[in-house]
């Protein structure tokens, strides 16, 4: 998809990647401190911060993190 049609979908977006990263069990400080993914796809949900960040960095991110292979995934145990 094109960066625009990526931003205009950020928040379907946001809730895939919160729901990957939990099947995934990313470590939770990977993906909220300053530079983690979480934290950054948030700032593209507002006008106003979305000019602070690299969407192509985010999108690398997005690719290489949030990758699912053809392979069967277990919940995390909580």
């Amino acid at each position: 998809m094109s960066d625009e049609e990526f931003i205009k979908n950020i928040l379907d977006i946001l809730h895939f990647a919160v729901y990957i990263c939990f099947i995934k069990d990313l470590k939770t400080k990977d993906i909220l401190c300053d530079d983690g993914l979480i934290h950054q796809l948030v700032h593209l949900t507002k006008s106003n911060t979305r000019e602070y960040v690299n969407l192509k960095k985010i999108r690398n991110n997005f690719k290489k993190n949030l990758h699912i292979k053809n392979q069967i995934l277990t919940f995390p145990k909580i």
